[in-house]
């Protein structure tokens, strides 16, 4: 009869217990329900300017340069290079449009002649290759390839007051 009632006590106790733990308040483990809707935040390059890109162009003739353009910066991941074929992948990490130039000058980078909010591109150097603001809106990537010699370059941004504003970053050629 004692086995019978330490059985029956057992049994009765884990009931009372999972009873309790269904009836009660929520624990301060319990998932709280949102009292308004989540906010989708999506992360653009814009906002990590420090991230790299990896776009898979589909022709790259000799030295590949990747150079992230944004608001108002440019970023490449080499600064000098030896002369040849170099292919320039452009990517706009920012919200507006961008252009790049590639311009053969012995002018300091941060000197070049103005026309206006634009640099004078007639006497900044000799443009060697360009993409346009039209090819490189924002979160789009394009590519160019050019022959460039030994000797000091800058790619710039040409878009008017993007010079003005810090778009530009210098390239040496051995």
């Amino acid at each position: 009869m004692r086995l019978f009632y330490v059985i029956y006590t057992t049994i009765a106790l884990c009931v009372l217990s999972i009873t309790l733990v269904g009836c009660g308040e929520a624990s301060s483990n319990s998932i709280p329900t949102p009292t308004t809707p989540p906010t989708k935040v999506t992360l653009t390059l814009a906002q990590n300017p420090t991230s790299t890109f990896t776009p898979t162009p589909l022709v790259i003739d000799g030295t590949r340069i990747d150079v992230d353009l944004g608001e108002f910066y440019i970023r490449s991941n080499k600064s000098s290079e030896i002369s040849g074929v170099i292919t320039f992948v452009a990517k706009n990490v920012g919200a507006i449009e961008h252009e790049l130039l590639v311009v053969k000058t012995n002018t300091p980078s941060n000197s070049l002649p103005l026309k206006g909010a634009e640099i004078d591109e007639g006497y900044a150097g000799e443009i060697m290759a360009r993409i346009n603001p039209e090819e490189l809106g924002p979160g789009e990537y394009s590519q160019i390839s050019t022959t460039l010699e030994s000797g000091i370059y800058v790619l710039v941004c040409n878009v008017p007051g993007h010079y003005s504003a810090g778009m530009y970053t210098n390239l040496i050629i051995n």
